[in-house]
Order: structure tokens, then C-alpha cells, then sequence
């Protein structure tokens, strides 16, 4: 069910696209940012149970070598950036709802 939820998702965001303005807000900006790293962050997830190394790993089913694990790594560090995209969304929406200041 979170393939088909984050499939949604995408698609939500690949039709909002056409709308004219519809990213000039920043808080859109940052809520597409924030699910374009959730993703990510969850295909990793479902991938990383399957290319570990099957020679250092006890899985049943892993099917991956010491590229794919490299791979992993890198795109697991490349999800931090979820963390980023939430405090950045955190922060305007204090300086929105504290301060009142408005969208440009």
C-alpha cells in the first residue's frame, strides 16, 4: 500500500505541474521537495532488504555485491536531505504563523 500512496503522490504533483503558478508558494515548493525525498527514502528502503552483498549477508534473498551496496549508501546519505527539506518547511511556517510574514 506505500507504493501505491507514494505512486499517488507523484502523480498529484506530476499534474499540479501544469497549473500555472501553482509552485509559487514556498511552502508548495518545499512540501514537493519534502515528498520527492520520501521516495527516494522509501525505495531505498524496499531495495535494501534485496542488494545487500549475498556473500556477507544472511538473507535468503539477497541478491547484491559490494557495487550495490556502495549504491545504497550513497543514496541513503542522498535521503538526509528529507531532514533538510522538514526543518526548512518547519521554519517558514514559524516565521508564517509567529511573525505573520507573508508570501512575496
Amino acid at each position: 500500500s506505500l507504493c501505491f500512496e507514494h505512486c499517488g503522490i507523484l502523480l498529484r504533483h506530476m499534474r499540479l505541474i501544469h497549473k500555472r503558478g501553482y509552485y509559487d508558494s514556498p511552502s508548495r515548493r518545499l512540501l514537493f521537495g519534502l515528498s520527492f525525498y520520501d521516495i527516494l527514502n522509501s525505495i531505498n528502503a524496499v531495495l535494501q532488504s534485496f542488494l545487500v552483498p549475498k556473500e556477507t549477508s544472511r538473507r535468503l534473498y539477497a541478491i547484491g555485491n559490494d557495487a550495490t551496496c556502495d549504491a545504497l549508501g550513497f543514496f541513503f546519505q542522498f535521503n538526509q536531505g528529507s531532514y533538510l527539506y522538514f526543518g526548512c518547511l518547519s521554519l517558514y511556517y514559524v516565521l508564517v504563523v509567529k511573525f505573520g510574514v507573508k508570501d512575496p
